[in-house]
């Protein structure tokens, strides 16, 4: 299961469709490539370009689709005091004592905002479920960190 709020899910069907108009552009192009030489279609290096692209296209068409049909759209928890999904966060860094805030998001973020950051994340994963005053400790990028939790909006 994958967890979208519900504006992420609107961004994730938007990337699907543009991906499908994507695959739609490289399939008329590989057919454009085949009656433009006049070698056979494996020698041909439009042809063959395209064909490698189709098939990444393809793969994430694939991927997308899927977490769509296995994704739930949640709404944030107003009510709770905890770090989750749409709640915003305040922490501070214990290693450096930089305080920064954080929006917890959905599965897949699309639009990179500053501190805009998805449960998957190695950060959230820390916090997630956390409280004001909590310390949290993990890794991430092969070092110990050790955020205290400041407030949790």
């Amino acid at each position: 299961m994958y967890y979208f709020l519900e504006e992420d899910f609107k961004d994730l069907n938007e990337k699907i469709i543009e991906t499908i108009n994507i695959l739609e552009k490289i399939g008329k192009e590989m057919g454009e490539s085949t009656t433009q030489s006049s070698e056979t279609w494996h020698d041909n290096f439009g042809f063959e370009e395209a064909k490698r692209q189709y098939t990444i296209f393809h793969e994430r068409l694939n991927e997308l689709t899927d977490i769509r049909n296995r994704a739930k759209i949640v709404s944030a928890d107003l009510l709770g005091n905890a770090v989750a999904i749409g709640k915003v966060v305040v922490l501070k860094d214990e290693n450096t004592g930089k305080v920064e805030t954080y929006k917890i998001g959905s599965y897949m973020i699309f639009k990179r905002l500053h501190g805009y950051v998805s449960y998957s994340a190695p950060l959230a994963k820390i916090i997630l479920g956390a409280k004001a005053g909590e310390a949290k400790e993990g890794e991430i990028g092969g070092k110990k960190k050790i955020f205290k939790i400041l407030t949790v909006i």
